[in-house]
């Protein structure tokens, strides 16, 4: 099997979920047994995990090139792609290996099938095998849909980031921005930080009320100065403040 082949096969894999299903449930079980399966890789990452519902990759980005020019050996897990699924899983400004690929699939497969994992649980699982085999000294998850069942939840950050919180999935989010809000503060873990960049105080109060159930302590960004920055957007300084209020 060479690259476009597993290409071929991994494209034949349904994205992430049935969206015409609204019965559809979201678990991790299938991420979480497939994950040991392959020994756990996540457990020697420290990782940022990175939610919200707009920003989420450029937050990223700025977080990765800040710990880059750090001197850390930073690696990065967003989607989708634009051109080549390699673009998910960067180390610096390298794409994964297409042997690594190539060498993931095949070794996998019927594993894979078995347990019938979404295209998003494998990149996902092979960006953290990746990245352990690889020896980083930083791991960014991006969240591919919601937080609380999001497959990147499974991980064991050392801070959480939420980006902001907007209309989106609603058939599997939940209505209000409330709703939405508390699918996203599921990525909030007991006794980690977790850094929000929303700006809507009723959304404040409720992402404070959760990390307090997890005694996590909790950091609010705000826009202090403006950054020059070669990202283009409405809200690139806001995410700015928010990545380097994550790396303060």
């Amino acid at each position: 099997m060479n690259y476009e082949e597993s290409i071929e096969w991994l494209n034949t894999i349904p994205l992430s979920f049935d969206r015409e299903n609204k019965n559809y449930e979201f678990k991790l079980d299938g991420i979480k047994a497939f994950l040991s399966h392959l020994n756990n890789p996540q457990s020697n990452l420290k990782i940022i995990h990175v939610g919200g519902t707009n920003g989420k990759g450029s937050t990223c980005s700025v977080i990765s090139s800040v710990l880059q020019e750090s001197g850390f050996k930073t690696g990065a897990f967003t989607s989708p792609h634009i051109k080549d699924f390699r673009e998910r899983i960067r180390i610096g400004k390298d794409f994964i290996d297409r042997d690594f690929v190539i060498e993931f699939i095949t070794n996998n497969r019927s594993n894979i099938e078995r347990m019938g994992l979404t295209y998003f649980e494998i990149s996902f699982a092979m960006a953290v095998d990746y990245f352990s085999k690889n020896m980083i000294d930083y791991a960014i998850f991006e969240v591919g849909l919601g937080g609380r069942l999001d497959a990147t939840n499974v991980l064991e950050p050392v801070v959480s980031v939420i980006t902001n919180i907007g209309y989106d999935h609603k058939e599997f989010l939940g209505n209000s921005l409330e709703e939405i809000a508390m699918e996203k503060a599921g990525i909030i873990k007991h006794n980690k930080p977790i850094v929000i960049g929303d700006k809507n105080e009723k959304l404040r109060d409720l992402f404070k009320s959760e990390a307090d159930k997890k005694s996590a302590p909790i950091y609010f960004s705000k826009i202090s100065r403006e950054y020059k920055s070669d990202l283009d957007g409405p809200f690139v300084q806001k995410n700015i403040s928010l990545a380097l209020k994550v790396l303060d």
